[in-house]
């Protein structure tokens, strides 16, 4: 009798577990995008403004002695990354990282916009800059 019941009692518990994990709701598209972020294409604000100001100071002058770009590569995690802080936009800021006396490398940063089109830049927030762009040339794959 004691046997019969255990077999009861556990059949019921697999039944109802097995119950229990087919109605567990599925996962939206934010939680999905969510599992894929990670802060590895960020870079600081103040890497941010650096390069910002580089550009709004020396950008003209930077175009003008420079060879013409054909197109800058931007990995799509990047993208996913800015989804996953429910922007609903995005801007594109070019920027300039000395490397050299009078040479610098054309950069192309990515920040998530609200829906006033204001920049999403606080780490405390999860909002970030992203910037793992290159520029062709010189980082051409032809």
């Amino acid at each position: 009798m004691k046997t019969f019941l255990f077999c009861i009692c556990a059949l019921f518990l697999l039944f109802y577990a097995c119950e229990s994990a087919d109605s567990a709701p599925s996962p939206t598209q934010e939680e999905m995008i969510e599992d894929v972020v990670s802060v590895k294409d960020t870079i600081s604000i103040q890497k941010f403004n650096k390069w910002r100001n580089a550009w709004e100071k020396d950008g003209e002058a930077f175009m003008d002695t420079s060879a013409q770009f054909q197109y800058f590569t931007l990995p799509i995690v990047d993208l996913s990354e800015v989804l996953a802080e429910n922007a609903t936009g995005a801007k594109y800021y070019f920027g300039l990282e000395k490397i050299e006396n009078g040479k610098y490398y054309l950069k192309f940063m990515l920040v998530g916009t609200d829906e006033n089109e204001d920049d999403l830049m606080n780490p405390n927030n999860k909002n970030y800059v992203y910037d793992m762009s290159k520029t062709c040339p010189p980082f051409c794959t032809q």
